[in-house]
């Protein structure tokens, strides 16, 4: 969170004694909402590998500056930004998703099983976005482009052709629906084989068993691509998230904030109409 306001000197004194209370407060909006298109313009040319999703969810977690009285007030949510934002060792997702506070359940149900070996398991769902969706946002709900996550590995063409060879596999299977009790009735898998493994470790592709799960809705019927991996207590394979760097986005900010302000100081009192700090977004313009 950023707090932009008088009372933390983020604005030198000596020239906040020239203005006049309007002045000030147009002051505080206009950086508010130029350090709201900085931030964002920070988030969008982070390029450090693995961060795709995450940086699309940080930008959708960016919330307006609010006012409060003559302040304002930036601010940050959802986990995945704050991850990003503030930076996390490495982690065995095991302690996460089949860890003590995670409930255990009969198969079929939401939590961790019991497995023969006296360990535990469970499945975890990945979603697959469409392809030829360019500048679409890629969140954790959304998934990543088919093909996409090959883009290092094949190269950008190579990768895309995969994609749509993918896509226009998967969304000839017969479909997965709601069956009575709320439980699945599952259709047909895509085989293994039809593209490459992503990792060495890894059993298969990441599109082997991928079914299209189909949901009706008023209009029509709309398909979601999932494919489904087991995590386990008794295999120590995989299932480790890297160390995430700290961006510190929320810092950078504030400190373009501080040398951006004496000089908005100076356009205000020169009677400037026009707001003070504006910066284009990606599309709009150079930044200069």
């Amino acid at each position: 969170m950023i707090l932009l306001g008088v009372e933390k000197a983020l604005i030198p004194q000596e020239l906040l004694d020239q203005l006049t209370t309007d002045q000030t407060d147009q002051l505080v909006g206009d950086l508010a909402a130029g350090a709201h298109r900085h931030w964002l313009r920070l988030v969008e040319r982070d390029q450090q590998a693995g961060s795709e999703s995450f940086r699309a969810e940080y930008a959708n977690g960016l919330q307006e500056a609010q006012r409060v009285g003559r302040a304002a007030v930036l601010s940050l949510v959802g986990w995945a930004g704050n991850l990003l934002e503030h930076g996390s060792p490495a982690v065995d997702l095991r302690d996460i998703l089949l860890g003590p506070n995670v409930p255990t359940a009969p198969m079929g149900e939401r939590g961790k099983h019991e497995n023969l070996l006296g360990g535990f398991f469970r499945a975890i769902p990945f979603r697959h976005g469409t392809p030829g969706r360019p500048g679409a946002p890629r969140t954790g709900q959304s998934g990543k482009e088919m093909g996409m996550a090959y883009r290092r590995k094949l190269g950008l063409q190579e990768s895309k052709r995969l994609g749509q060879e993918i896509y226009r596999r998967a969304k000839a299977l017969k479909p997965t629906v709601g069956g009575p009790g709320g439980r699945p009735v599952y259709g047909e898998r895509l085989p293994a084989g039809l593209a490459p493994k992503l990792r060495a470790h890894h059993r298969t592709d990441i599109y082997a068993g991928m079914i299209r799960e189909e949901k009706k809705y008023v209009v029509r019927a709309q398909g979601e691509y999932m494919t489904f991996r087991t995590i386990s207590t008794t295999s120590g394979e995989g299932w480790i998230r890297k160390a995430i760097p700290a961006r510190n986005f929320a810092q950078r900010t504030r400190e373009w904030v501080e040398r951006q302000a004496p000089a908005a100081i100076r356009l205000l009192l020169q009677g400037a109409s026009k707001p003070i700090v504006r910066l284009p977004l990606r599309g709009e313009g150079k930044q200069r």
